[in-house]
């Protein structure tokens, strides 16, 4: 059995784990590089042959982890996208969404291409790719065991990140090699959950891929960030300020209407 890292390590973005053994290759994960590691990526090749790919499994919607799986299914991946009832709606809404942005953007790229005797600039895919993808979807219960193939053993636990957000347990096995048990974190939530539930405690494993973006740092508490947000509202309302609260990612929305509707409910007036 090998494990292969294949982004988000180093970095930020661009999740893309493999499972190879001698029978099948599995993919966890296949997103998007964003920010700077977009820049340093960008035009990047699978390092593999995505039809060569038995089978993938999504931690969870958010594009960094998912978005550069209906260009997989572009170059040739077939096989079944396991992952949550939720992530399985959320990620088709992100998919189509991602996929407008990059038409526009490509149709930015090719006016300017034009005034400089460049190429025309083409989406990585399109809507018709993403209905190919939509279709492979496979969505799973948590806490469930399954066999996904011969010698994979699946199972999704809540992750308490976003909506449908998992982590994922796998067994391993191969002939005559004893079963090696390992786990992706995908992205791990506060265990002081919000709108979702807080993350599972995962009690033994062989290997542990984990997320890490935030591992030199502690946060404050849920009562400490609560009480400066509705400060920092108290001290505008006061002065008729306006609040600008960037939104870039899926669940950030929600989040802030739910603390806009707990403050509202605390001080009324």
């Amino acid at each position: 059995m090998k494990l292969h890292i294949l982004g988000a390590a180093g970095e930020v973005t661009g999740s893309n784990y493999m499972i190879e053994t001698n029978g099948y290759k599995v993919l966890v994960d296949c997103g998007f590089h964003q920010g700077q590691d977009e820049e340093k990526h960008e035009g990047e090749a699978f390092t593999y042959n995505p039809a060569d790919i038995d089978a993938l499994i999504l931690t969870h919607a958010h594009i960094d982890h998912s978005g550069r799986i209906p260009l997989l299914v572009k170059q040739g991946f077939k096989g079944k996208i396991y992952c949550s009832y939720a992530t399985s709606e959320l990620v088709e809404i992100l998919w189509n969404d991602s996929a407008r942005i990059m038409e526009e953007d490509a149709q930015w790229r090719s006016r300017k291409n034009l005034r400089i005797g460049k190429p025309k600039a083409e989406p990585l895919y399109g809507i018709k790719e993403v209905e190919e993808t939509v279709g492979l979807r496979a969505p799973l219960n948590y806490n469930e065991e399954i066999e996904l193939l011969p010698g994979l053993r699946v199972r999704l636990r809540e992750a308490g990140h976003i909506l449908g957000s998992s982590i994922v347990e796998t067994w391993i096995s191969e002939e005559g090699q004893k079963t090696v048990k390992v786990v992706f974190s995908g992205d791990i939530g506060s265990k002081d959950g919000v709108i979702e539930k807080p993350p599972v405690f995962i009690e033994d494993a062989d290997f542990v891929l984990i997320e890490s973006t935030y591992g030199d740092r502690l946060h404050k508490s849920l009562e400490d960030t609560r009480l400066e947000f509705q400060e920092t509202v108290k001290a505008a309302l006061k002065t008729s300020a306006k609040i600008l609260v960037p939104t870039f990612v899926v669940d950030r929305a929600q989040r802030m209407l739910y603390e806009f509707d707990l403050f509202q409910k605390q001080f009324p007036e």
